[in-house]
């Protein structure tokens, strides 16, 4: 049969662990970035484990990688390194653009909107 969809916070789990997919027992996946537990799920306790290197961000580390410049302290209004008006154009290099309300009535790849990164890099950050 087909492989079983694991929850994200499960799959960042294994390159910290040192697993190799797609073995999966108490010494594997359940304690690589994170320790699940069956009660921790109930209680929506799970947490980052410290030291983990790869994980699911936290929604104040998403909004920090699109709309934070370490450079200069400052948060930006929208995600591509600009706190004016993004505008909504098909994919190209210019900057502070996207697709926003699906203007070429798709979904964009990641980094079609070459010239709008968010201030530390990222793409299709909201």
């Amino acid at each position: 049969g087909f492989p079983q969809p694991r929850p994200s916070s499960t799959l960042a789990s294994l390159p910290n662990s040192g697993s190799i997919w797609p073995t999966r027992d108490s010494t594997t996946t359940e304690d690589g970035a994170y320790t699940i537990t069956a009660q921790g799920i109930v209680d929506n306790s799970i947490s980052r484990n410290i030291g983990a290197t790869v994980f699911v961000p936290n929604e104040a580390e998403w909004y920090k990688a699109a709309y934070y410049n370490g450079g200069s302290s400052n948060y930006y209004v929208y995600p591509a390194d600009s706190s004016t008006p993004i505008g909504c154009t098909g994919a190209g290099a210019a900057a502070n653009t996207a697709n926003c309300i699906s203007v070429v009535n798709d979904l964009s790849d990641v980094g079609n909107y070459t010239g709008s990164p968010s201030p530390n890099g990222t793409f299709v950050s909201d």
